[in-house]
């Protein structure tokens, strides 16, 4: 049986592996999809071939292996949580999670804003002068981020929240798999990635999937089968209102995966059919901070 706190050597070597694995493929598939991350798969086949992007290429900069804020803000998830665990651990202190990582993301908004660590930073990831990059960051994480709001880890999930309540594209899950990394039973991982989401992401589908991706990397994890974890997501996902959404798309990808090799065209009708039941995930109308080259991304 699994036990998350009595890890043998050989279970500990194991699990350290996985997270390593998480972390360093997120930043890799990133760094792949960089290049042509706003191209249309037309173009993507009339520049590289029929096969499309088979390994890294050139960005717009002629630069290879290039991160985007996808990368930028799961490092600073990871930045948070490690000092909310090293709070706890150390201090007895617990329940800061929500508010340090917060901050962390307040971290990362500076990165945006500022050409480099100013002096007031004292070590950290802040102090990196090469994260000091701005590659299309979404607006709603950057508009989210202008409002120093800590979600309430007592109120229930399901309402909008206070901070762009209409938002739910991508923003909040792509920086969310570290939540599942901590050896956190499944349903706290759920709720504090959810609850954290909710800084810049208010709508249900928004926040939902950002929980549904950190309790499937737990199952993950320990362990379990990737259709197993999501099954596994799918029931917790289920005792929460307004999870509709986000339950459709897990559906799909299932669907899409039992099908074989997910190929673009596959891939394409499953996207065009959850845009026919659903509406496409709203824009973020809020003001944004004073825009530099190059723009953010209205799709997150």
């Amino acid at each position: 049986m699994y036990d998350r706190w009595n890890l043998s050597w050989q279970a500990t070597a194991g699990y350290r592996a996985r997270v390593r694995g998480c972390l360093l493929g997120g930043a890799i598939g990133d760094a792949l999809g960089n290049p042509v991350e706003f191209a249309s798969l037309d173009r993507i086949r009339a520049e590289y071939g029929p096969r499309g992007i088979t390994g890294l290429v050139p960005d717009g900069d002629g630069v290879v292996g290039r991160i985007t804020d996808d990368t930028q803000m799961t490092l600073f998830t990871v930045e948070g949580l490690q000092r909310a665990h090293h709070r706890e651990r150390h201090k007895g202190i617990g329940g800061a999670a929500p508010r340090l990582v917060r901050q962390a993301y307040g971290r990362w908004l500076d990165t945006q804003t500022r050409p480099g660590p100013g002096a007031d930073v004292d070590g950290g990831l802040a102090a990196r002068p090469w994260l000091y990059a701005r590659r299309a960051p979404g607006n709603a994480c950057l508009s989210g981020l202008t409002q120093d709001h800590v979600p309430d880890p007592m109120l229930p999930l399901g309402p909008p929240g206070a901070v762009n309540p209409q938002s739910k594209g991508c923003g909040a899950v792509m920086r969310s798999a570290p939540f599942g990394l901590g050896r956190a039973p499944v349903d706290f991982a759920f709720g504090l990635a959810a609850r954290c989401a909710q800084t810049t992401h208010g709508h249900p589908t928004g926040y939902y999937s950002a929980g549904a991706l950190a309790a499937i990397v737990t199952h993950l994890v320990e362990g379990e089968s990737l259709e197993g974890s999501v099954l596994r997501a799918l029931r917790l996902l289920a005792v929460h209102p307004g999870h509709d959404e986000t339950t459709a798309a897990l559906h799909r990808a299932l669907d899409l995966a039992a099908e074989g090799d997910p190929t673009p065209r596959r891939s394409r009708r499953s996207a065009r059919a959850g845009s026919r039941r659903r509406p496409w995930p709203s824009r973020c109308t809020a003001p944004l901070p004073r825009p530099t080259s190059p723009a953010p991304c209205s799709c997150r």
